[in-house]
């Protein structure tokens, strides 16, 4: 199952994951990791958390952040938990239309069976009820599938 937190820039989502991430790591019996535009909060999140700084790897599209997170995921099985930070900077060529990036990260959690948080800038903030058909985090209510 994805996850999302949306919200406008500059309201706190990466405070809110980085919190999330953190909070989680001792009641998971898997590995967690943590995939972000850069490695700026490496001494924010707990030692046991793997931060992959995506800006090493110029993923870019869609296509090619699909077969990176597989990559991940096939390099260790324990994997229990990914959060994806500020997804619209990671994949910036290809998600200006975020549903697209969902659907694929969706198939992908269901395929691997593994929980993907993923936060995620909205231009305005009406947009996040085109995705009610996800589990929405944050300020707005929770609604699942």
């Amino acid at each position: 199952m994805i996850r999302l937190l949306l919200d406008k820039a500059g309201s706190g989502k990466t405070k809110k994951m980085i919190d999330m991430a953190n909070n989680e790591i001792g009641n998971l019996k898997g590995e967690l990791v943590y995939i972000d535009k850069d490695n700026r909060h490496i001494h924010d999140l707990h030692r046991s958390i793997r931060l992959i700084p995506a800006n090493e790897y110029e993923i870019g599209s869609l296509g090619n952040f699909s077969g990176f997170l597989r990559g991940v995921i096939s390099q260790d099985y324990d994997i229990e938990r990914i959060y994806i930070d500020d997804l619209n900077k990671i994949v910036s060529e290809s998600c200006s239309n975020l549903e697209p990036c969902f659907e694929e990260l969706d198939k992908i959690s269901q395929k691997y069976e593994i929980d993907i948080i993923i936060s995620a800038t909205l231009e305005n903030e009406n947009e996040a009820s085109n995705y009610g058909h996800y589990s929405l985090l944050g300020s707005m209510p929770a609604m699942t599938v």
